[in-house]
């Protein structure tokens, strides 16, 4: 489902996570591949992507239910990281900053329905190679995330006293699970395993565009001011018709919640959500 629901991770697809950037040469930390979860306290998990980490880069994929499959990739050595829409074979590449090389376009941000719902602590979170960076730190008992040993610190800003919580991964010099109030993420699935330098080449045959240039590639207008469908429909891609279908289903959603009265009301417009995107994503499968 695209609200609250598991994506299927593809191949090839990098968002890229926050981290403190390639450590030196004469102590790297070891490569490893994930599955990152992203998951929303009250809505469940937002999306889930696979992940590679290296002394190259960082390589994430998924398929975003309205964009299809994304592939961005941090290169440590170039200072980029690029975003892929593939369906549209399109990037957008930014110059990655050596202290916080994250990307500004990642896949929070385009899950547009939940960006209320984070604070800057998610973007510099997970693949951190050390805890509570930038913040005040308290060591707490140490646990076991999937099946793997973490020292588990809890991290404030002392600013205005917000806590949340980290799990650093002594094994892998890396931050594997953070929590805020409303938000957790983790990866799971870990092998410890070399990663090819190629996985963090550029990608051949995609066409480069400014910001607001590939932003206008996501706004793909369910509607024309008219309000017709517009009339170049055959001229779709397959994702885009998606995008059209789950933009009617959050319209019904929005007229739904705002007719709705009482918690059990807006529940119910919840499932007929969930129940329109269904079929959106039935005749519209995600490329």
């Amino acid at each position: 489902m695209y609200r609250g629901a598991r994506l299927l991770s593809a191949t090839g697809f990098l968002f890229c996570l926050a981290t403190t950037g390639p450590v030196s040469a004469a102590n790297p930390l070891p490569d490893f591949s994930a599955d990152l979860h992203v998951i929303q306290r009250v809505k469940g998990e937002m999306y889930t992507a696979t992940v590679a980490m290296s002394q190259y880069g960082i390589r994430s994929e998924t398929i975003h239910p309205k964009f299809g499959k994304m592939i961005t990739i941090a290169n440590f050595k170039q200072q980029t990281c690029r975003t892929y829409l593939v369906n549209k074979k399109a990037y957008f590449e930014e110059t990655l900053d050596p202290k916080s090389p994250d990307c500004d376009l990642d896949l929070d941000r385009l899950f547009g329905e939940y960006a209320d719902t984070l604070n800057s602590y998610s973007y510099h979170a997970l693949g951190a190679t050390a805890p509570c960076i930038g913040y005040k730190q308290r060591r707490l008992d140490d646990d076991m995330v999937n099946e793997r040993h973490t020292q588990q610190w809890e991290c404030t800003d002392p600013s205005n006293q917000t806590t949340f919580t980290q799990w650093f991964d002594p094994q892998l010099g890396r931050v594997i699970k953070h929590t805020e109030t409303r938000l957790t993420k983790e990866y799971s699935n870990i092998q410890i395993e070399p990663q090819p330098a190629s996985l963090f080449d550029s990608l051949k045959g995609y066409r480069k565009y400014s910001q607001n240039d590939f932003f206008d590639l996501l706004r793909i207008p369910a509607f024309t001011t008219s309000g017709q469908k517009p009339v170049d429909m055959d001229k779709l891609l397959p994702n885009d018709r998606l995008q059209i279908c789950m933009e009617s289903c959050q319209a019904a959603q929005e007229s739904c919640n705002a007719a709705a009265k009482g918690e059990a009301a807006s529940k119910q417009c919840d499932v007929a959500f969930d129940r329109c995107a269904a079929d959106c994503e039935k005749r519209y499968p995600p490329e």
